[in-house]
């Protein structure tokens, strides 16, 4: 007779990592090294207005939706997930240290 597969408990498959967690490089991260300082600089002042826009829906002038845009349209492919999981901090910057 075969051995049953251990059942899985729900805090042990909440405290383990995800099985597709990466450490990677946040591509905000990787934009702003390939461009110039101006340009990273822009960068980093729109994340932070969009930090800072305490505007609710249509009355906000600076969302992640707008950065992502503004990105695009200057030739860098970028998801708006993507840049807002750097606004919300919760791109692998944070988990690096950088």
């Amino acid at each position: 007779m075969a051995d049953k597969p251990k059942k899985s408990s729900l805090s042990a498959d909440l405290d383990a990592p995800p099985p597709n967690y990466t450490v990677g490089i946040c591509k905000i991260k990787l934009i702003c090294e390939t461009v110039d300082e101006d340009d990273k600089l822009s960068i980093d002042r729109a994340v932070e207005k969009v930090r800072t826009d305490r505007g609710q829906g249509r009355s906000k002038a600076h969302s992640s939706t707008w950065l992502t845009k503004m990105l695009r349209k200057n030739g860098h492919d970028i998801s708006v997930s993507t840049v807002q999981r750097h606004i919300n901090k919760e791109c692998a910057c944070e988990r690096t240290g950088e």
